[in-house]
């Protein structure tokens, strides 16, 4: 087929042919997904070699998107940041990963219904066998956001031993974030504005709500229902630590630079090498031959390499993928502001790993 003719032949380090390789997918999967505006950062080798908006922020302001600029949600890559602060306190000597999490909280507790105690590694594999409790994790109001603790306080529900099997749960990095929050003394929101964001030149992520002077720069979320395009209204979660960063596509390269080179970028460090080696590794899969869990990240194999990534997806209409190759130095993020953009986003992927 012509586009695997086009593959073939492109050489994929090379802006203007990425750009060329690019351009035709986001048209069409754009076009039949219904998908109003889109962005795609790609580094390699420590350098952002491409990046580029697609379509608009906004339907009625037909306002462009601009990879740089353009504000979306990225939903449940947030855990992924949340992994990394605890890796951080770990460098510090503040935090064990075969510790009790209790160790560290104080007016949350972990209920002792199965013996063993669930440590951090539990929490970052997500095989706390921790319960995934949906209903009331959200409002409408930045106003009435609830207090980790306070929220955490009778939602610590487990539903199986810790270390038996993988069970995704956002209440995994949420008790994670609260013992850091505990820690160090510090509103998680300000300790990734102070210990991640800042130090990488994160200047336009924000976690949970939109700087006010980039609010203009928020992409409008959308679902495709009933044959047309829905405005969505913006949703806070209870749960912020597991999904609530808003960013850019230069901002998340930034990301994924200073993970492929092992928690640093412009010779500034935020993560030890060892720290940041232990975080990409194989931490726990339910059976050898299965990918399983890094910390934070999940694994995922295609075309004969090792995938560390993770996905979002909010029902507040936006959806996101940062992918990361480590064995090649290679990280690709995508995001759309539609509710479910899997297509285009599983279709960047798959063509470019092609």
């Amino acid at each position: 087929c012509k586009a695997q003719a086009q593959a073939s032949q492109a050489n994929l380090t090379d802006s203007k042919e990425l750009e060329a390789f690019l351009d035709p997918i986001f048209a069409e999967r754009m076009e039949k997904s219904h998908i109003p505006g889109a962005v795609v950062s790609v580094v390699k080798d420590g350098k952002i070699i491409f990046t580029k908006g697609y379509g608009v922020t906004d339907l009625e302001k037909k306002t462009p998107v601009v990879a740089d600029k353009t504000i979306f949600r990225i939903a449940s890559i947030t855990k992924v940041f949340t992994a990394l602060a605890v890796m951080q306190q770990v460098d510090r000597r503040k935090i064990k990963l075969t510790d009790d999490v209790n160790k560290y909280l104080t007016g949350v507790k972990v209920p002792n219904t199965f013996p063993q105690p669930i440590t951090f590694h539990d929490l970052l594999t997500h095989s706390s066998g921790l319960d995934e409790i949906s209903p009331g994790r959200r409002t409408g109001d930045e106003n009435k956001v609830i207090p980790l603790g306070e929220f955490l306080k009778t939602r610590i529900v487990r539903r199986a031993p810790p270390g038996e099997i993988i069970s995704y749960s956002t209440y995994n990095p949420t008790l994670a974030a609260l013992a850091v929050e505990q820690t160090t003394r510090t509103p998680f929101k300000v300790y990734l504005q102070k210990n991640i964001f800042e130090p990488l030149k994160m200047n336009r992520t924000s976690i949970p709500s939109v700087k006010s002077e980039y609010k203009q720069d928020l992409a409008t979320g959308y679902v495709y229902a009933e044959n047309k395009l829905q405005k969505l209204p913006f949703q806070w979660w209870h749960t912020y630590p597991a999904s609530d960063i808003t960013t850019t596509a230069t901002d998340m390269a930034r990301f994924m630079i200073a993970n492929l080179q092992m928690g640093t970028i412009d010779g500034k460090r935020i993560l030890s090498r060892k720290a940041a080696r232990e975080m990409q590794a194989t931490q726990f899969r339910n059976h050898p031959r299965v990918p399983g869990w890094a910390y934070g990240f999940y694994e995922q194999e295609q075309n004969d390499l090792r995938l560390i990534e993770h996905g979002g997806a909010s029902d507040d209409g936006y959806s996101a993928l940062m992918m990361l190759v480590p064995e090649k130095n290679l990280g690709i993020f995508v995001a759309c502001n539609i509710e479910r953009g899997g297509g285009l986003i599983e279709g960047v992927k798959n063509k470019f790993l092609d």
